[in-house]
Formats: structure tokens, C-alpha cells, sequence
């Protein structure tokens, strides 16, 4: 018998090319997150891959992406060609289409803003701006995949078994703690909690607590927050502290981190940490009820988006370590490892079906999760398509049998697995880069 329940883990849908992988393997966790801003630009994929999920009794939920709307707009803008004009092409920078359909959808306070061209602030919401927002939001996220339904012609004579979403999210913003006026962004947070608590309607609704990771720092004001949330009466919250990483984390954070998983853990809540990893796993000891992810990555995300950045290479999820890293890392360190062939390589670091069909009995071909090609035009090298799928099929699957691992684990074993495999890496020769990368795994066996 487990020693504890699997964590409930969500797979974030992070645009439809994504699609593929996440069909494939959303049977193997609890559900599936999609954006607003998908649903808008994709609604007929987004749809039909909802009911899909539904449909195999998985837990599917649209996050409403409230808070983009409270920070600078560039960040949801980009550049299109100006089809207005005629003659010689010329291109504006606007809001993408898909923002603004969310916007004209959620109403007030952010279609006036975003009509000035501006975010929303906390000064934005009064006490009957803030009920009819939060009632928008409920309705969207509850009817906007059944407004779909409906318009489609093949599809109007079933939308009443178009399901409901398993959950909501309320609305939520940036907390720039402890930056100036994190107070105000911190108190609407709290009254659109309490207000989105207090409709009318069926569908569970859950909470949000999107903060900068620095409020940690101060584990009083992290505690005071935590309890403020749990009074409104929401039975699960969601943290998203930007941008923590798991690997990062300091003894201090993680100190408190857990302090704050006790207090909802105390009160009767579920609580999960909207972007996270193995050691939001392993935080299922302590009480914390699941996380999310995305297809090979998503596991830390900061709030504040980067932009003009090249496309990350997908890298191979490497489970006795629990992070990422590039392929040639491992292969110079296989030797000292004592792994000489793909039977010491499945026994030692993983014999998930993917790496089972790609090895197929030859060491050497675990390089094909690591293959790069220069493309012409370009200066550098670029991973090719079929190394990064199978990256990301092997993540999903590993990701399965980590969650696995833990529940059937005490944490008492869990703690001694990760300290006696950091002291292994420890010890490997210095000129090897796996040997400084498990360190932080003394740190994660302090939260067990």
C-alpha cells in the first residue's frame, strides 16, 4: 500500500503543438490546465481536447490569466501587419487578439484599462466593480467552452452534455512583495478571494496566492498572508511564487515554504504549487496536494515573461538527479557511474518505455536525446524535432514513476535515497559537471 497519496499532478497545456504528448500520456496524472489566452486563439482545438480529458474522467481547468492584465501590457502585445492601411505593408504593435477577447469577455475594470492602453490597479476595483468582475470571471470560465459549442453547427445539438470545468480559479494579480505597494496588491488579492467565495454557483472554487518568492524571506508576514487566504473560506489555493526554482531553493525558503504548507495543511485546505517538480512530490509528505507542469518544462515560471529569447532546448530529464541536463553530461559520466550498457542504464537511471525503445540494447544510441543540427541561415546549432519529442515523451513517463516512487516511500527512505545519492555524485571527479549537480538534494531531504 502507498505510504501516502500520488500528488495530484496537472499538466499545463502551453499551446497546441503540445497537444500530442499531453494526449498521449494525460491518463498517467490528475488533469490538465489550459491558459484563457489558448482557449481564445484556439477555441475549436482547445474544445474538443477538453471534452477528450473530461470525457476520461481526468480533471480539466481553465486559468483565467488575470494577472497579466495587471502588469505592463507590453508583455501581451506583439507586432502584426496593419491591414487597415493600403499601399506598402506596414505593422502595429497591439494586444494579441487573444488578450483582447479576454478582455472584452472579463468586463470592467480591465476592458477600461485596457481601452487607456494601461494595466489595472488595485485603486481600479470598488466593492461593486469587484462583485461583477468576479461573477465575469466565474461565468467565463464555467460557459465560455459551452458559448463555443454552441456556435459550432456539428456540435449545437449536444451542448447540453458540454461539462462544466472540474474547478475554478478566482481572480488573481502580481503581488510585488515586498516592493512599494505590494500592500494594495496584496489586499485586492485578498477581497476578490473572499467576494469570488461568496457566489452563487456549484463548481469548486479555488484560490490563487501569485507572489514574489522573496516572501519567503520573511516567514512572520509569509504566515500572516497564508492564514489572511485561508479565512476567506476557499477549500484549495494554489501558490505561485515567482519565479522559485526548485533546484534553488535555499534551507531558509524551504523552511518556510513548509511552515506555509502546515498552515493549510491545519486548517483543512489543499494547497498546490502551481509550477513545480520532484520536490513538489516529495512536499506531498508534508501536505502539499499536487502541482502543475508543463510538456518538458514549466516546473519554475516567472510571472514576468521573457521576451525575443531563442526557443529552449527540451533536455533530458535525468531521475536520479530530478533535473534536466544535456545528454554529453551524462555520457561522460556513465563510466565513473559504473553503467557500461543499457542494462546498467535501465537498472541505474531509467527503464521508462521511451528510453527502453530508443537505446534498444546500445548505449550509444542515448545520444539521440541529445542530436543537434545547424540549420542553414543560422549561427548555431539547433536541437532537431525528434530529439526534443523524445525529451519530452521520456519526462511525462519518468515523471510517473517519480510520483510513484514517492508515495510507495516513507519519507524517512525518501530522505536517506536523496542523501545517499548526493554523496554518490559528490564523489565523482570534479572535472565532470554531473558531480556539482545534486547538491540540492540535501536540501530537499530537509523537507522530509
Amino acid at each position: 500500500m502507498p505510504d501516502t497519496p500520488r500528488s495530484e499532478v496537472f499538466l499545463r497545456l502551453g499551446s497546441h503543438s503540445e497537444k500530442q504528448y499531453v494526449i498521449k500520456t494525460f491518463r498517467l496524472f490528475h488533469g490538465v490546465l489550459v491558459g484563457a489566452n489558448l482557449l481564445e486563439s484556439t477555441p475549436g482545438a482547445t474544445v474538443s481536447f477538453a471534452l477528450n480529458v473530461i470525457g476520461q474522467k481526468r480533471a480539466f481547468a481553465i486559468d483565467p490569466m488575470t494577472y497579466t492584465f495587471g502588469m505592463d501590457l507590453d508583455y501581451i502585445k506583439s507586432e502584426t501587419i496593419d491591414r487597415t492601411k493600403k499601399g506598402k505593408k506596414t505593422t502595429k504593435f497591439g494586444l494579441k487578439k487573444s488578450f483582447v477577447k479576454l478582455a472584452e469577455e472579463f468586463g470592467n475594470p480591465v476592458s477600461d484599462a485596457v481601452e487607456k492602453d494601461r494595466p489595472v490597479k488595485p485603486s481600479d476595483f470598488d466593492d461593486d466593480i469587484t462583485e461583477a468582475f468576479c461573477e465575469s470571471i466565474y461565468t467565463y470560465q464555467t460557459t465560455r467552452m459551452r458559448t463555443y459549442f454552441d456556435a459550432d453547427i456539428q456540435l449545437q445539438e449536444f451542448s447540453d452534455h458540454c461539462p462544466d470545468p472540474t474547478f475554478v480559479f478566482a481572480p488573481y494579480f502580481y503581488i510585488p512583495c515586498p516592493e512599494a505597494g505590494w500592500k494594495e496588491w496584496r489586499d485586492l488579492n485578498i477581497k476578490l478571494a473572499n467576494c469570488f467565495g461568496e457566489l452563487d454557483g456549484d463548481v469548486e472554487k479555488h484560490g490563487v496566492i501569485c507572489i514574489d518568492q522573496k516572501i519567503l524571506d520573511d516567514s512572520a508576514r509569509w504566515l500572516r498572508l497564508c492564514k489572511s487566504f485561508i479565512d476567506t473560506g476557499l477549500p484549495a489555493f494554489w501558490l505561485w511564487l515567482s519565479p522559485l526554482s526548485e533546484e534553488k531553493i535555499s534551507d531558509s525558503r524551504l523552511q518556510a515554504l513548509m511552515e506555509g504548507i502546515d498552515s493549510f495543511k491545519d486548517a483543512g485546505r489543499r494547497v498546490y504549487n502551481m509550477h513545480g517538480g520532484y520536490l513538489s512530490a516529495l512536499l506531498s509528505k508534508r501536505g502539499l496536494t499536487g502541482f502543475s507542469h508543463g510538456v518538458g518544462y514549466g516546473e519554475s515560471k516567472d510571472v514576468v515573461p521573457v521576451i525575443g529569447v531563442i526557443v529552449p532546448v527540451v533536455n533530458y530529464h535525468y531521475p536520479p538527479l530530478h533535473i534536466r541536463t544535456g545528454i554529453a553530461e551524462i555520457e561522460r559520466a556513465l563510466t565513473e557511474l559504473g553503467i557500461s550498457d543499457a542494462d546498467d542504464f535501465h537498472e541505474k537511471v531509467c527503464d521508462c518505455t521511451v528510453c527502453k525503445g530508443v537505446i534498444a540494447g546500445d548505449l550509444k544510441n542515448l545520444r539521440q536525446f541529445g542530436e543537434f543540427v545547424l540549420k542553414v541561415g543560422n549561427s548555431r546549432e539547433s536541437q532537431t524535432p525528434d530529439s526534443a519529442k523524445k525529451c519530452r515523451l521520456h519526462f511525462l513517463l519518468a515523471r510517473r514513476k517519480e510520483l510513484d516512487h514517492v508515495a510507495e516511500l516513507t519519507a524517512a527512505d525518501l530522505k536517506q535515497e536523496l542523501r545517499d545519492t548526493a554523496k554518490e555524485y559528490a564523489g565523482l571527479p570534479g572535472y565532470l559537471t554531473l558531480q556539482s549537480k545534486a547538491r540540492h538534494l540535501n536540501v530537499w531531504a530537509k523537507a522530509l
